[in-house]
């Protein structure tokens, strides 16, 4: 029973962690693409910048589509995303 409950407890956890990257995820393709969207916000992008995010966009939204994803990749989706984001709108 003990052992039972051990193996329920870890893939509580892994499931936990799972549900967890894939929220943070969504929220943040959520928020750039309104930041994309926006003309205010798009304005400040150099040309080309706007295409790179909207691949890293696709990607990362492509990764949500698989419904076992690992939560480890899921976050590095998050985190390229992130990468790409950051960079196009510090390059101006």
């Amino acid at each position: 029973m003990i052992n039972d409950a051990q193996k329920f407890k870890t893939s509580d956890e892994a499931f936990s962690k799972k549900f967890e990257s894939r929220q943070q995820l969504e929220s943040y393709i959520s928020r750039v693409e309104e930041m994309v969207s926006d003309p205010t916000t798009s304005i400040r992008l150099k040309r080309g910048q706007k295409e790179k995010i909207e691949s890293a966009l696709s990607d990362a939204m492509a990764q949500l589509e698989i419904e076992d994803a690992p939560a480890d990749d899921l976050k590095k989706k998050e985190l390229a995303l992130k990468r790409v984001v950051t960079k196009a709108f510090s390059t101006r």
